[in-house]
């Protein structure tokens, strides 16, 4: 029970945000990583998704006091 009502607390303090699982990234990141622009990378990681060799899902992350969802990507080759 103890551990329920921290496991509780803890998710009133981060306002829903979620951690991602490993290995996704943002569009940005992936960016970041192959040295694209972002708007390329977008095209790309979207192509991949409909080829059904990226996975895409959203996570609520923190952005500022806000917490919005952002769509992370891993690439499954």
């Amino acid at each position: 029970m103890a551990n329920l009502l921290a496991d509780l607390a803890r998710a009133l303090e981060e306002g829903g945000a979620e951690i991602p699982a490993e290995g996704f990234l943002t569009a940005t990141a992936h960016a970041a990583a192959a040295g694209l622009s972002v708007p390329q990378t977008g095209k790309i990681l979207r192509a991949g998704v409909l080829a059904g060799k990226v996975e895409r899902r959203n996570y609520r992350i923190r952005n500022g006091a806000r917490v919005i969802p952002v769509p992370h990507y891993k690439v499954t080759l």
